[in-house]
């Protein structure tokens, strides 16, 4: 659990390739465990997790496929076994996705996308403390959606991301950057659409959202340069 949170922490501050270290050495401790009490399984599938993630944020995106999907079959067993770990299985799941689609394996990403969606929605409908993962899952599937060429099935996840992070804005502010994010992917849908007219407004909302956030964060400038390119190339196209 150290050496996790440890890489965990390193990474937060922008050390990736000091993260690895930790990431690997809690994956190897905590396999040498499960193997001898399968108790250790679910930390060694939360350990493998952390170091897709570690991986992949260094930029060998090939190299954390494998603790990826090892991750899910671990999760998947797991909720066989106890429904209790269905979320988990549904992290998993999302994480795997998006490591495939930075592979390029957009096709294979979507399954994965999907039935992340299909469990945190399960999980969100009996406890809506889920909800904001429900929005999390939607909004990646609808990029994967998008970047399998299926522009217009694309749609209905973004908006109701838009719909779900916009609630939980209201409900609490920290919330802000995940609906100024789930604005300019809706966006970015409906430009792809060849909507570009309905494309404006979350695009200058999304805008909006992020001036404001930069103004009192500044790690939000990027965003905020991303979402004003959004918002010029809508509105720079011809009609």
């Amino acid at each position: 659990m150290a050496l996790n949170n440890l890489a965990i922490r390193l990474a937060a501050t922008g050390d990736r390739a000091g993260a690895l270290p930790p990431a690997q050495e809690a994956v190897t401790l905590r396999r040498a465990q499960a193997e001898q009490n399968p108790a250790y399984q679910p930390d060694l599938a939360g350990a493998l997790t952390n170091l897709a993630i570690r991986l992949a944020e260094t930029g060998d995106r090939a190299g954390a496929l494998p603790p990826a999907q090892e991750a899910v079959t671990l999760r998947r067993a797991q909720a066989e076994q106890n429904p209790a770990y269905q979320p988990d299985l549904a992290a998993a799941l999302n994480n795997l996705a998006i490591t495939l689609a930075e592979t390029g394996d957009r096709a294979g990403a979507l399954p994965p996308a999907q039935e992340a969606v299909t469990l945190y929605r399960a999980q969100a409908e009996q406890n809506p403390a889920y909800q904001p993962d429900l929005a999390m899952a939607l909004n990646n599937l609808a990029i994967t959606l998008a970047e399998t060429g299926d522009r217009a099935g694309a749609l209905p996840p973004a908006q109701e991301a838009v719909t779900l992070r916009r609630a939980q804005a209201e409900q609490n502010p920290a919330y802000q950057p995940d609906l100024a994010m789930a604005l300019n992917n809706l966006a970015n849908r409906l430009a792809e659409t060849g909507d570009r007219a309905g494309a404006l407004p979350p695009a200058q909302e999304a805008v909006t959202l992020y001036e404001r956030l930069a103004a009192e964060e500044p790690v939000y400038a990027d965003a905020l340069a991303q979402a004003k390119e959004t918002l010029r190339g809508l509105q720079d196209a011809p009609e």
